[in-house]
């Protein structure tokens, strides 16, 4: 009787558990694709993308790198920070795809940009992406040999190389 009790609640619950799952995590990303479609704005146009591509990047890269790309041609000339994202958004997309190469470029330009602008911490977050796409990739040995990701410390808002 017990046995048939918890079938019946599973047959019951499961369902409705599996719909208001996979329907909350579509919410968010259905509202960034709706404004989208509704800024006229080409700075808040390439953010959503930028999102949207994040949100999408693990179910499909192919797509998030649409939308990375999008983004990154709104935000050339108008926001290094937008586009310091875009290159680390399509970086990301193609480490999901398993295409290392394409990703370690994009997250280096993303790196450059970001160390242009000042911001010791983006810099340091695409310096460690560029390190695991060669991890990843087997090539770790690569990433102690590339320039870029030497060893870096930061104190007080500086960055000091250490060889």
């Amino acid at each position: 009787m017990l046995k048939s009790t918890i079938k019946q609640l599973l047959a019951i619950c499961l369902p409705i558990l599996i719909h208001s799952v996979s329907f909350g995590q579509n919410t968010y990303l259905d509202s960034l694709l709706k404004e989208a479609k509704q800024t006229k704005s080409s700075k808040t146009k390439a953010y959503l993308y930028n999102e949207i591509s994040w949100e999408i990047a693990p179910i499909d890269p192919e797509k998030a790198l649409n939308y990375a790309q999008k983004a990154l041609n709104l935000s050339k000339g108008q926001s290094a920070e937008e586009e310091a994202t875009s290159y680390n958004r399509i970086g990301g997309a193609y480490d999901m795809a398993g295409k290392y190469e394409q990703a370690i470029q994009n997250y280096s330009k993303c790196a450059a940009l970001r160390l242009n602008l000042g911001d010791t911490i983006g810099y340091s977050n695409a310096l460690i992406n560029v390190g695991a796409a060669y991890y990843v990739s087997g090539s770790f040995s690569k990433a102690l040999e590339d320039e870029k990701s030497r060893v870096w410390c930061f104190r007080d808002n500086r960055i000091f190389v250490i060889e």
